[in-house]
Order: structure tokens, then sequence, then C-alpha cells
């Protein structure tokens, strides 16, 4: 079914206008903030404050110990029952 010359051209015209005024609106928000606020406890104070980076060696552990859990129960026996 072929749509009239009036239709296609109104089709093609809406979607051009999507096509060029979405990034329009994406570009027109306001700028961001110099930095980055990490956390509210650093909110208020006069000069520039931040935390600094905790260490991930406890978190690594945990993932570490979790797998070895999850990979010793694809080893058990399955004929073994709790009457051995």
């Amino acid at each position: 079914m072929k749509l009239p010359l009036k239709a296609r051209l109104f089709l093609w015209t809406c979607t051009a206008i999507m096509v060029l005024t979405t990034p329009m609106v994406a570009l027109a928000r306001r700028p961001e903030a110099d930095r980055d606020i990490v956390d509210a406890r650093l909110e208020g104070y006069n000069q520039t404050v931040s935390l600094e980076p905790k260490s991930t060696a406890l978190v690594w552990m945990l993932f570490l110990f979790l797998a070895v859990v999850g990979l010793a129960v694809m080893f058990k026996d399955a004929k073994r029952t709790h009457l051995d």
C-alpha cells in the first residue's frame, strides 16, 4: 500500500524534526558542577575536603571465599548420604 505524497512528506518532516531536536534538548541542560560531591558529610566546609579511597582487599577476599565455597559444592560426591 503506497501512501500519498502529502502523508509521506508529513512523516519525513516529523522524523526530521525528532532527529534534529533530540540532540538540542540533550545539550540544552546546565553545565555540571566543577567537582562531584562524594558524600553528604563533606557539604558545607569552607575548604575543599574529600574522602581518601579505601582499600577493597576485604571485598576481594570475600569474593574469593564465596567462589571457593561455590566451586567446592560442584565436587561433592552425589552418592554420599547423611548416613555415612
